[in-house]
């Protein structure tokens, strides 16, 4: 089976809590809000973890919004036309931090292996962080019709394995809950793709883990991110040391 494997490890969030605002349970998944006290500060922290449907309030007033959460599937395809007909130069996707979509910057994986890599990024970005995942297309020979390139893109996504997320050194938990598969998707890859994709028009369907990092504040970070397929065999570990501007 020919396919396209991409994998990362990254982010993850230290707050010692104090006091427990809220939880809300939607229906794929479940928001806790807390907040800790710093001299003058309140901050807050949401995660999302999987349940159902309810809201329990507890007393306190406050703001706030998921620090990282899993990426909506057409995000995640957009992430693979990008790298796959990337714009300018160099036609090396991997080794730019200028592309993404709007105030998200999209990361990459190795091909194998672990890198590093230094990125500069405005204030209010956010970033897409795709841990593992694998693209399915007819140009692949990978299925001919939505539902066979689906099935292709499941059944190897099923099989990834070491899924590791962390951000300044501290490991983001469950990283299970970022799965997500991509809607069906059309790209005409560049002739000198890095994945080794013949340029013709194609339809295709992503499978894996991914994660949306919400805007870091000012300053330098540490993101980590990766995966293993073990059929491959392949491994992936990717480290950016990422400095906001203000």
């Amino acid at each position: 089976m020919r396919g396209t494997l991409v994998l990362h490890r990254s982010l993850a969030v230290s707050l010692a809590f104090q006091e427990l605002l809220a939880v809300s349970f939607w229906g794929s998944g479940m928001t806790i809000y807390v907040w800790r006290r710093r001299p003058g500060r309140m901050f807050l922290l949401s995660l999302a973890m999987g349940v159902l449907a309810a809201l329990v309030v507890f007393p306190g007033v406050a703001e706030a919004a998921p620090l990282v959460q899993k990426a909506s599937g057409p995000l995640t395809a957009q992430w693979w036309q990008t790298f796959l007909t990337p714009p300018g130069q160099p036609r090396d996707p991997f080794t730019r931090c200028d592309l993404g979509t709007g105030d998200v910057v999209f990361l990459a994986g190795s091909g194998g292996g672990a890198v590093e890599r230094l990125c500069t990024v405005p204030a209010g970005t956010s970033l897409l962080v795709p841990l593992i995942n694998f693209e399915a297309s007819t140009a692949e020979h990978n299925g001919d019709t939505p539902a066979e390139l689906r099935a292709v893109a499941r059944d190897t996504a099923d099989q990834f394995t070491n899924l590791s997320l962390t951000i300044d050194g501290v490991a983001v938990p469950n990283p299970q809950q970022f799965r997500v598969q991509s809607p069906v998707f059309r790209f005409t890859a560049a002739t000198d793709n890095v994945f080794g994709v013949d340029p013709v028009p194609t339809p295709s369907v992503a499978d894996g883990y991914w994660a949306l990092l919400r805007p870091l504040s000012v300053g330098e970070h540490t993101v980590s991110f990766g995966g293993t397929y073990p059929p491959g065999p392949f491994t992936t570990f990717a480290t950016y040391e990422i400095t906001v501007r203000g």
